[in-house]
């Protein structure tokens, strides 16, 4: 990802959503948070999302304003979590 110098958009298919913003900042659970701190990088999405951190409590660890903004989209399984808050309406896979 450090080596693309023009804008582009992340695509990830996790069963996490990797945005955990608590420490360590440098775990595996935190990737997607990190990698919208890069200049270039436009939006990310996560489809696929089906575990914990989507719901309470776990879901306080959310970096909010950057899913208001739209730059992070979590696709979660619909089936798992229909009526999902922190996920995009009609979003489910």
């Amino acid at each position: 990802m450090r080596r693309i110098q023009e804008p582009f958009s992340l695509l990830s298919f996790d069963n996490h959503p990797d945005w955990d913003i608590r420490p360590p900042r440098w775990c595996c659970g935190g990737w997607v948070n990190r990698a919208l701190e890069y200049r270039w990088l436009e939006s990310a999405q996560v489809w696929g999302c089906s575990n914990f951190e989507l719901n309470w409590p776990h879901n306080l660890f959310t970096p909010r304003k950057v899913l208001q903004s739209g730059r992070l989209q979590i696709f979660s399984w619909k089936e798992r979590y229909p009526k999902l808050s922190i996920c995009r309406e009609g979003a489910g896979l």
